[in-house]
């Protein structure tokens, strides 16, 4: 089956939307967290750690809920659509405090992280393993792995 020109770009922007707020968090959180919040370096480099190593565990177990959903949208479709209204709420949560300090705030700041990347793992998963449930054909699933826009600019 091969796929159009706007299907490509449709699942390259879907991408790129979904990875901005990835590098937007990865490239400013931290610094968020120290020179904003004056949390302590160690402890956000501890938890920083801590959640990929719940990243490790969390994502296999996605998997297997994306492999065995069953209902009338699809096995996508459902987690895409929740992964990312969850993401979006805890986005905003995790970028406010709620007036919050000491103790409490670094539970607070330590739930809504592991939670960005529970509900980033519940969009990202069932996007990734959308793709090769699109074509059968490996040479398009390449072009769709690089970015849609280049893919269309060189092969036009």
């Amino acid at each position: 089956m091969n796929l159009t020109k706007k299907e490509k770009f449709s699942f390259g922007f879907g991408a790129l939307g979904k990875d901005a707020i990835c590098c937007f968090v990865g490239d400013f959180l931290m610094f968020y967290f120290t020179d904003v919040l004056f949390l302590t370096p160690a402890f956000v480099g501890t938890l920083f750690f801590v959640a990929r190593i719940w990243d490790a565990i969390n994502d296999p177990m996605m998997g297997l809920v994306v492999d065995n959903a069953h209902n009338r949208f699809g096995k996508f479709r459902t987690w895409l659509l929740v992964g990312t209204l969850l993401n979006a709420v805890v986005f905003f949560a995790m970028f406010n405090t709620f007036g919050l300090h000491g103790k409490a705030l670094y539970i607070y700041v330590s739930i809504a992280y592991i939670l960005y990347g529970m509900t980033y793992t519940i969009m990202d998963v069932p996007y990734w393993s959308w793709l090769p449930n699109l074509t059968n054909d490996p040479h398009e699933r390449e072009s769709l792995n690089r970015s849609s826009i280049f893919y269309l600019k060189t092969n036009s």
